[in-house]
């Protein structure tokens, strides 16, 4: 389909996604035919916007330049590993509390 349209045709295509328009003809072909698989033509309107809800605040630590951070060595990631498995056994908490 592409193949029978002209440099000009093909550019204008892309600039309606806003896609890049560099390139030889088949670059640009390429790129169409990948924005067809992809769908990426087009807005569905129909589409409800997602959301993101934050954690509150006081769930996070402020992190700057001048905060002083504990060291972390080799030591300290099999003692984490461990404890984490030993409370994963005893049912006090799952991988999904640590993500």
């Amino acid at each position: 389909m592409y193949s029978m349209m002209t440099v000009m045709q093909l550019k204008d295509e892309l600039r309606k996604p806003k896609a890049s328009v560099v390139g030889k003809k088949a670059c640009l072909i390429e790129r169409l035919e990948a924005y067809d698989r992809n769908a990426n033509f087009g807005v569905d309107d129909d589409k409800e916007d997602e959301t993101y809800t934050a954690p509150a605040a006081e769930h996070y630590r402020d992190i700057n330049a001048s905060s002083c951070l504990p060291q972390l060595t080799k030591q300290h990631i099999p003692a984490f590993v461990e404890r984490f498995q030993a409370q994963m056994k005893a049912g006090k908490c799952t991988s999904r509390d640590f993500y």
